[in-house]
């Protein structure tokens, strides 16, 4: 385990949250109103309130296992993982658009922003959804590579053994994966690679 997984590192401040969120905002394509792209705990437990939501495909993305987490679901002494949006050039992934209500966009955005960027784990960025009526712009949270919390490359098995040990504010971190695979069947939407690791989380915890 690296040494600075035993560190507590630093929060974003509320102004370098804010002014995040406002580059976001001033960035804006043309023709596309504001929406979010849901990938990971945003599927079960949504924390904006949206008008309707979209099953939807992001091309040149995958949802990979990829980075610590040493708070939420998980400690510094024992740190646990979760997802990130990770650039793949041949990959893809399934997941859900929310848009939100014009009346409360801005509080439902600054809620985001707290949850998702009290770090610099995370990059909002505008990405580009393609289905057979329409072509627009979401905002997505994309893992930042040069974080000390991503990691890459680590075996299932492996992954699953860290798993199933750690547990944080939120929970058991176990819980996070079964949770998600849980809304991913329930809405429809595939990820492999996530069910084949959330059925070796569940053997180790059966043990």
């Amino acid at each position: 385990m690296k040494s600075y997984l035993k560190t507590t590192l630093p929060a974003l401040t509320g102004v370098e949250q804010q002014r995040s969120l406002q580059q976001i905002l001033d960035t804006k394509p043309k023709n596309s109103s504001i929406r979010v792209f849901g990938y990971g705990s945003l599927l079960w437990k949504p924390i904006i309130s949206f008008r309707k939501y979209q099953k939807v495909i992001l091309k040149g993305w995958s949802r990979q296992v990829c980075n610590w987490t040493i708070h939420a679901r998980g400690t510094s002494s024992n740190p646990g993982l979760v997802f990130g949006l990770n650039k793949d050039t041949n990959g893809s992934c399934e997941g859900l658009v929310f848009e939100f209500y014009e009346k409360s966009l801005l509080p439902d955005l600054k809620n985001l922003w707290a949850q998702e960027m009290h770090s610099n784990l995370y990059h909002p960025r505008w990405l580009p959804i393609f289905t057979q009526k329409e072509q627009y712009s979401v905002i997505a949270f994309v893992v930042n590579q040069n974080h000390p919390l991503y990691v890459s490359n680590i075996p299932d098995d492996e992954a699953a053994d860290i798993i199933c040990a750690a547990s944080g504010i939120f929970g058991p971190c176990a819980d996070y994966f079964t949770d998600t695979t849980t809304a991913l069947k329930k809405m429809g939407l595939k990820d492999k690679n996530i069910e084949n690791l959330t059925k070796l989380i569940k053997e180790r915890k059966s043990r």
